[in-house]
């Protein structure tokens, strides 16, 4: 499998330049939702996202866009404290000359929020794609990785009447791989996951059957976690994923589930046990998940991901990439890096779906669930 060296974006030469920065704003970045997204650890989004945009303008001309997402129940963060996080991170940068990787040793010492420094970090990114003329993927891998990336589509916590009537609607959409929340309520979460497997039954979707994956958000203890993989079975339902679904410190749960849930061909995926390249290294020494879900929110950019993805792929974790309810700015980027690290086995890109309109122009595209990646330079969006 081809994996994207970190070595090869360190030594970049559009990369590891010097970049004089001459201003740098936040401002809010809120849209409606479809439909509330409720998840176990989680309910602030009920009816609009509340995310922050940035925008970099270095010395020469070059306007970068970055997007930190906050989720307060998994992260601790909110629109107002990822305003004042990166407001204040002004003073430290405008009027600098730094390179990527100054930029990111500031940033973990200067700001508190993960997502806060994704945003920097994605929006320096913008910048330096959009200097060398070419896509961010190509400035992260001068190699072609013909993979055509399909996403998953998620339902949040809802009734099992609510669940049919979204998984109509996406079969509809064509999309087959669908991401179930569940956490709580171990019956609940077995009605909500039959629901919509009764309504895709045996139809196939471009000679796909549909594909289930469960992610708890760290609701259950591990008893519970493998009473609902019990449950399933037992009903022949089968997930192909079963990502977080222990508190994300408790390791030693997180692999009891994965060695019950392996039984039945089922894989573990860490999510929020995994921020940093040493919580992967955690995971990885406990043999405690199958793969990991990268997110730049968590990770505080791409740099760290990319990190982290090269530890996981050197032990045999699979990976996933998926994103914090973002727009069309922050999940491209993560395509952007999907594509340039090749290979990837899951997509979790879908919350621009989630949302009524676009609240940026450009960007990554659907066409039934494959993903189309942006050709112009950059990430390929732009502030409507």
């Amino acid at each position: 499998m081809r994996v994207l060296p970190f070595s090869s974006v360190s030594t970049s030469p559009d990369i590891n330049i010097l970049l004089g920065i001459a201003n740098l704003e936040a401002v809010p970045l809120d849209g409606e939702l479809r439909e509330p997204f409720v998840i176990a650890s989680d309910s602030s989004k009920q009816t609009a996202v509340d995310n922050v945009l940035v925008r970099l303008t270095s010395v020469d001309g070059y306007v970068g866009l970055g997007e930190a997402s906050p989720f307060p129940g998994i992260s601790g963060d909110s629109q107002a404290l990822l305003l004042k996080d990166i407001k204040r991170f002004r003073k430290r940068i405008i009027g600098r000359s730094l390179t990527l990787f100054d930029l990111e040793n500031q940033t973990r010492q200067a700001m508190k929020f993960s997502a806060s420094r994704a945003a920097l970090e994605m929006a320096f990114f913008d910048i330096l794609a959009k200097r060398a003329g070419i896509p961010l993927g190509r400035l992260l891998s001068r190699q072609t990785f013909s993979e055509l990336p399909i996403t998953d589509i998620t339902i949040p916590i809802v009734t099992p009447e609510k669940a049919r009537v979204l998984a109509q609607k996406y079969l509809e959409l064509g999309l087959y791989r669908i991401k179930i929340k569940v956490g709580k309520d171990v019956e609940e979460s077995v009605a909500r996951v039959k629901a919509i497997v009764e309504v895709y039954g045996t139809k196939r979707i471009d000679d796909h059957y549909l594909e289930i994956l469960i992610d708890a958000n760290e609701g259950y203890s591990a008893e519970g976690a493998i009473e609902l993989l019990k449950r399933l079975s037992d009903e022949g339902i089968y997930p192909k994923i079963f990502e977080q679904p222990v508190q994300r410190k408790n390791l030693t749960g997180l692999r009891q589930v994965k060695l019950k849930a392996n039984q039945q061909n089922t894989r573990v995926f860490a999510d929020e046990s995994v921020y940093t390249k040493m919580d992967a290294a955690h995971i990885i020494d406990g043999d405690a998940a199958d793969g990991i879900n990268l997110k730049l929110m968590k990770h505080g950019g791409i740099l760290e991901a990319i990190r982290i993805a090269e530890m996981a792929r050197r032990y045999g974790l699979q990976l996933m990439i998926g994103g914090m309810v973002e727009t069309t700015l922050a999940m491209t980027a993560s395509l952007h890096l999907a594509k340039a690290l090749g290979g990837l086995e899951w997509f979790d890109l879908d919350t621009p779906l989630l949302l009524h309109q676009r609240l940026l122009t450009g960007g990554m595209g659907y066409v039934g669930a494959q993903l189309i990646l942006p050709q112009n330079p950059g990430i390929g969006v732009s502030a409507i």
